[in-house]
C-alpha cells in the first residue's frame, strides 16, 4: 500500500480526463492553480483583517504548532469529502493535506507581501507565525477548491448568445463582486494598506488581480467547458473577459467606496486610485466567482 501512495509517474504520462488524453504535467498544473485560487477565495477577507494581523503577533508560537497540527487533519477531512484534484483516482488525501498547506502558505505569502504586512523589517519569528496562521486558512480554502464554486446552469446559458451572454456574464459578474466584499469595504484596512503600500507594490497588485481574474475561470477551469465554450460580442475571449471583470470589480469598488464615504467628487484621484486598486484586489474574487456561480 505504501508504495503505491508513493509511485512516480513522469511528467510526460498522458492520463485519460473524460474523452480526452491529457498530459500529466497539464493536468497537475491545473489542480494546483484550482487549489491556489479556491485558497484565496476562502481566505483573502480575513488576509485583509487587521485582527488577523494582531493575533499571530500575539499567540505563542507553540498553539500556533498545535493549530497548524489540528488543521493538516481537518485538511484531511476536507480532502476526503472534497479536494482540490478533477479526478478522486488520482487523490490520496494525505499527501494532499499536505499539499493544501503549502499552497496555502504561497497563497498567504504573496498577498501578505502586496498589502504590506511582511517587510524586512518584521522579526523572521513573526513573519512565521503570520503565515502560519494565515496558511490555515487557506490550506482550508486550497482542499475544498472542487466544491466551493459551482459551475452555474450550462444549459440556460447554452440558450443565449451574443450580446447576451455578455449581459449575463457583466451582471453576475458585478453582483459577485458586491457580495464578496461587502464585509470588507466598511473597514479601515483597506485605506491603511493603501496608505502603507509603495507605488511598485500598487502596480503589483493590479497586475495580480488581472492574472488571478484570469486563472480563476479559465485556467483553473472551476466552471464547465460548456460555460467556457460560450462567446459574447464583447466578451469573446480569455483575456477580454478577464479585463472587462477586473473593470467590474474596479467600479464596485469605487461604489462601495463612496457608499461609506471614503471617496466622492471632490476626493483627489492620487488618494481614491490606490484606495479602489486595493479593494479591487478583493472584488476582484467576487467578480470571478459571480461568473461561475450565478
Amino acid at each position: 500500500m505504501l508504495l503505491s501512495l508513493l509511485s512516480i509517474s513522469t511528467l510526460d504520462t498522458f492520463i485519460q480526463e473524460g474523452e480526452k488524453n491529457r498530459l500529466l504535467y497539464r493536468v497537475e498544473m491545473t489542480d494546483a492553480l484550482r487549489a491556489f485560487c479556491g485558497a484565496l477565495f476562502v481566505a483573502l477577507p480575513l488576509h485583509m483583517t487587521a485582527e488577523m494581523w494582531e493575533r499571530a503577533r500575539a499567540i505563542p508560537s507553540w498553539d500556533i504548532a498545535i493549530v497548524l497540527v489540528l488543521a493538516f487533519f481537518a485538511n484531511v477531512g476536507y480532502n476526503s469529502v472534497s479536494g482540490f484534484k478533477h479526478h478522486k483516482s488520482r487523490s490520496s488525501i494525505w499527501f494532499d493535506a499536505v499539499s493544501c498547506l503549502g499552497i496555502g502558505l504561497v497563497a498567504s505569502l504573496l498577498t501578505m507581501l502586496l498589502i504590506d504586512q511582511i517587510t524586512i523589517q518584521i522579526p523572521f519569528p513573526i513573519v512565521l507565525k503570520l503565515l502560519a496562521l494565515q496558511s490555515v486558512l487557506t490550506g482550508f480554502g486550497a482542499s475544498l477548491a472542487k466544491n466551493q464554486l459551482g459551475g452555474g446552469d450550462a444549459g440556460e446559458e447554452e440558450e443565449i448568445s451574443g450580446y447576451a451572454v455578455d449581459y449575463k456574464r457583466f451582471l453576475s459578474g458585478s453582483l459577485g463582486a458586491l457580495l464578496y466584499s461587502l464585509n470588507i469595504a466598511p473597514t479601515i484596512e483597506t485605506i491603511q494598506i493603501s496608505s502603507s503600500i509603495n507605488g511598485f507594490q500598487l502596480i503589483v497588485i493590479v497586475l495580480y488581480s488581472l492574472l488571478l481574474s484570469y486563472l480563476f475561470v479559465f485556467v483553473a477551469n472551476f466552471s464547465t467547458k460548456s460555460s467556457l465554450a460560450k462567446k459574447g460580442r464583447i466578451m469573446d475571449s480569455a483575456w477580454s473577459e478577464s479585463l472587462i471583470s477586473y473593470l467590474i470589480a474596479l467600479l464596485v469598488s469605487a461604489g462601495l467606496l463612496w457608499l461609506f464615504g471614503y471617496i466622492d467628487l471632490a476626493t483627489p484621484l492620487s488618494v481614491s486610485l490606490p484606495w479602489i486598486a486595493v479593494l479591487g484586489y478583493v472584488t476582484t474574487m467576487g467578480s470571478s466567482a459571480g461568473r461561475l456561480i450565478f
